[in-house]
């Protein structure tokens, strides 16, 4: 039931008798996501949390996290959080890395001080072919376990669930 539910909330036309009829269920898609996000708490006070303002610095930050915490998929967390990384350091001039465990769970946030995002559905479709398809939020989306952001015109975070 859960699914057909998701369905009529992501279709804005499903099929009545022999035509389309508009869905009554039909949600916003920035609404849908953020329904389904995992929930938004406070950081936890023993987050590990660094200031960066490069890449390879998020990296190196990352990768210690990842490797105490399960090392089979430290590769999948760096890359994740370093395309991530390299979204904020583009309007930003630092970048915000925090990590912590919550039970099988490694999560990962990375926020900035940016204008935020102009779109909160980024990182949900593949981007287009060419030089300018923006691939670093759909990569670590498809990397990662779940996926949730928090973002306005005072900045962005998004954190990454890696699960054991």
């Amino acid at each position: 039931m859960a699914v057909l539910d998701a369905v009529a909330r992501t279709h804005p036309l499903t099929w009545g008798n022999c035509a389309p009829v508009p869905e009554p269920a039909y949600e916003d898609p920035e609404r849908f996501l953020r329904s389904v996000h995992p929930a938004w708490g406070r950081r936890p006070s023993w987050a590990s949390v660094a200031a960066l303002t490069t890449p390879r610095e998020a990296r190196r930050a990352v990768a210690a996290a990842a490797l105490d915490w399960w090392p089979a998929r430290v590769g999948e967390v760096v890359q994740a959080a370093h395309e991530l990384v390299v979204n904020a350091l583009r309007v930003a001039a630092f970048a915000e890395v925090s990590s912590w465990t919550d039970g099988d769970t490694l999560v990962v946030e990375v926020a900035d001080a940016g204008p935020g995002l102009p779109d909160e559905t980024l990182g949900y479709v593949p981007p287009s072919d060419g030089p300018d398809g923006a691939r670093g939020m759909w990569l670590a989306w498809s990397l990662a376990d779940d996926a949730a952001v928090d973002s306005s015109p005072a900045g962005t975070a998004v954190r990454l669930f890696f699960h054991r």
